[in-house]
């Protein structure tokens, strides 16, 4: 606070006659920065009305004005708000952000500056765009709010946002080396793109171009960041907030313009221009708003959704499950004659779904059961009424569970797809299955879709570790799935007060903890607690199998080998010293494998 006082001082000390100068100096000597905070307050407070006048004419109508509304504001008794900054402190303030602008530019220039970023050691170092991103914005939030203030003070009249954008895009890491180049190019956030919009839509204003001409203008200025990119939905959000009589102007700009500065931007159905003609079109032009959305079904599958919605209102569940079609072939990434039946797998477990799946695909099946259920189509509805269970019970599997057991007769593939997206999504083998690391987590739900009996089970899960216990090899490559199947069995927490480092390794994230509980409860009423000692003797028989191998680590980084030897040591001492005095014969120059041990607490046997 007091920083501010004794710059503001410098700034007026040359439009000042002598004797303030004078008398500056004199109180600068003789007060501390506090103390002059106080005799400032303190003249203010003591003059009277009189006074106040004498001094605010003495000051000019700018200082005067932002001093009145300061004192207006501050006065006893008067409800707290803000003061109207002053010319002066616009431009202070203005100048402020253009310069940590400027700094933050110059900065990504700098080989050591904050922001190349290097996230290991063995790894190269790059130009972080994101942060550099997110710290522009922030200027940009600071502008926006003087923005218009400064525009009707006329502040900074020849500025454009269009050129400070241009030169950043240019400049931000120029004259790094080749290593530091981003994947990607910078891409300002939305308040950024909001005082773009703003400030030059006011230049626009100034110069009576018309609300298109002036959108021209954001898109040829799109168009020359080469690298860089504007926020998309602060420019659709702007365009749809435009006056009623501007948006029906911007729709017909678009018709009338049909060159290839519009027609490349209008083409990318994921692109602001295209999403900003289609609420416009909504609002103006519903024809046009449904033939750009099934033209372009293919490249973003959710605009078929307001189209069936249209459809099935109009009686035409043919037309409408077409469209259903066209999105679903988008979806999936289908080509030519392929296609996908609810009745032979699970949506869930589909390959593309996990690239492309959002909250509306629930609303997509929901329509194509609703579509088929108008059409007669009764196999296909109860299909789809499996497919949304299994989209909404995607971690309730015990709700999924239910439904499986009787209605799903008619569909086992759906059945044996739904079992093996359970074991996927159990021991992380999703789209390349591996039969064997899923393998108990079959035999767990087959046995609860089949109401076995706990033995039965019991005796399949044994025949799994045996048949993981063949190989040494096959057994590592395991590791995971025992892990699961290990917290699994664990009925009474005996796990993490035995052996408290091997529990902290196999635990999971918070993602999976609806997952884990289900099969926990299944394991459990099936007897399968009984098995936690068969599972730990794995662990301890077969240790050299499960710890990672030092001569598979990368980078010479032996953080893993060592946290897991020190788990298993902490299980049973014996497999950890055999697993040591192995490696001190194979690995003996590994010093940081070593270290890596010594930091754990363990050694070379002598």
């Amino acid at each position: 606070m007091g920083g501010e006082v004794i710059p503001a001082m410098r700034q007026t000390k040359t439009r000042k006659p002598d004797d303030d100068s004078r008398l500056l100096d004199a109180l600068r000597a003789a007060l501390s920065e506090e103390e002059l905070w106080r005799v400032t307050t303190g003249a203010l407070q003591c003059l009277d009305d009189a006074g106040r006048r004498r001094l605010l004419d003495r000051l000019g109508p700018r200082t005067g004005s932002a001093l009145a509304s300061a004192l207006e504001c501050g006065a006893a008794g008067v409800a707290e708000r803000k003061p109207r900054p002053g010319h002066g402190k616009l431009e202070e303030q203005w100048a402020a952000l253009r310069a940590r602008w400027e700094d933050i530019v110059d900065e990504s220039a700098r080989e050591e500056g904050e922001y190349v970023r290097q996230d290991e050691h063995w790894e190269p170092p790059y130009l972080d765009m994101d942060t550099l991103g997110e710290d522009l914005d922030k200027v940009a939030e600071g502008m926006r709010a003087i923005l218009d203030a400064v525009w009707e003070e006329g502040i900074d009249p020849d500025f454009d946002f269009a050129s400070l954008l241009r030169s950043a895009a240019e400049d931000l890491g120029a004259g790094l080396p080749e290593w530091a180049n981003p994947p990607e190019g910078l891409s300002f956030g939305p308040a950024v793109t909001t005082c773009l919009l703003r400030w030059e839509r006011l230049r626009a204003t100034r110069e009576k171009l018309d609300v298109f001409a002036f959108l021209g203008r954001i898109r040829e200025l799109e168009s020359s960041l080469d690298e860089a990119s504007l926020h998309d939905d602060s420019v659709v959000a702007y365009v749809a907030a435009l006056p009623p009589e501007e948006q029906r102007e911007v729709l017909a700009g678009f018709a009338r313009n049909a060159g290839p500065m519009w027609s490349e931007a209008l083409s990318d159905a994921h692109g602001a221009w295209f999403r900003a003609r289609q609420e416009l079109a909504r609002k103006w032009d519903p024809s046009l708003f449904s033939r750009e959305s099934r033209a372009k079904i293919a490249q973003d599958w959710h605009l078929a959704l307001p189209l069936v919605e249209e459809r099935l209102r109009a009686r035409d569940p043919a037309d409408a499950l077409a469209i259903v079609d066209e999105a679903l072939r988008a979806l999936l990434g289908l080509e030519g004659k392929q296609a996908w039946d609810p009745r032979e797998g699970v949506l869930l477990r589909h390959r593309a779904y996990g690239f492309r799946s959002d909250d509306r695909v629930p609303h997509l099946v929901e329509l194509w059961r609703k579509a088929a259920d108008a059409a007669g189509r009764e196999e296909t509805v109860r299909a789809l009424e499996l497919q949304a269970m299994a989209l909404r019970a995607r971690r309730d599997w015990d709700a999924m569970l239910e439904q499986l057991r009787g209605p799903c007769r008619p569909f086992p593939k759906l059945l044996s797809d739904w079992r093996a997206f359970v074991a996927e999504q159990s021991v992380g083998t999703t789209w390349s299955r591996d039969a064997l690391a899923q393998g108990w987590v079959d035999a767990l739900v087959d046995a609860q879709v089949a109401g076995s009996p706990g033995p039965s089970f019991c005796r399949a899960i044994r025949d799994w570790l045996a048949e993981a216990c063949r190989s040494s090899a096959r057994l590592g490559s395991l590791r995971e799935s025992l892990g699961v199947l290990t917290l699994d069995v664990d009925g009474e927490g005996r796990l993490a007060k035995r052996a408290p480092r091997l529990h902290r390794l196999l635990r999971r994230s918070g993602e999976t903890a609806d997952l884990d509980r289900a099969r926990h409860r299944w394991i459990g009423s099936l007897g399968g607690f009984d098995l936690f000692p068969e599972v730990i003797a794995v662990w301890s028989g077969h240790a050299e199998a499960l710890v990672p191998d030092p001569a598979k680590a990368g980078n010479s980084n032996y953080d893993d080998c060592s946290r897991w030897i020190a788990a298993v040591n902490e299980l049973d001492p014996a497999a950890g010293r055999r697993v040591l005095s192995r490696w001190a014969q194979v690995h003996p120059r590994r010093r940081n494998l070593w270290k890596a041990l010594q930091e754990e607490g363990l050694a070379a046997p002598a």
